[in-house]
């Protein structure tokens, strides 16, 4: 048996794939955006980071009861993972999303480790 699937049809797979998971993405922000307004944050930010296959949102702003701090951490995660994919692989990144309730505005002020090697090589000294 032979995959007759061609590259075209990959691509526009690829591309219903993203542009679906943009749309999901926009649906939650506006459901939180609301969520959020109605309990009355103004500001919202967090603190996220990732390395060695694992990370997490290791703080956010307080005073959220317990399933909007959950909803809104799982956000966080998802929303620097779309700009970010993989950033918790290896040597990891972190990094503050701050998100301006009233205007709707996403601050995202990410960083990616790495490591670097400063190698020499003498031979016949």
């Amino acid at each position: 048996m032979t995959d007759t699937t061609t590259t075209e049809e990959i691509r526009a797979g690829m591309a219903a794939a993203v542009r679906a998971a943009t749309d999901a993405m926009r649906e939650t922000r506006d459901e939180l955006l609301g969520k959020l307004r109605a309990a009355g944050f103004t500001q919202i930010e967090a603190t996220y980071d990732g390395y060695g296959d694992s990370g997490d949102v290791n703080e956010i702003t307080d005073g959220m009861e317990r399933d909007l701090e959950r909803d809104v951490s799982s956000f966080v995660w998802d929303f620097a993972y779309s700009r970010h994919p993989g950033f918790e692989n290896n040597q990891g990144g972190q990094g503050v999303l701050t998100w301006d309730i009233a205007a709707d505005k996403i601050t995202l002020d990410h960083g990616d480790n790495y490591v670097e090697i400063d190698y020499t090589f003498e031979e016949d000294l």
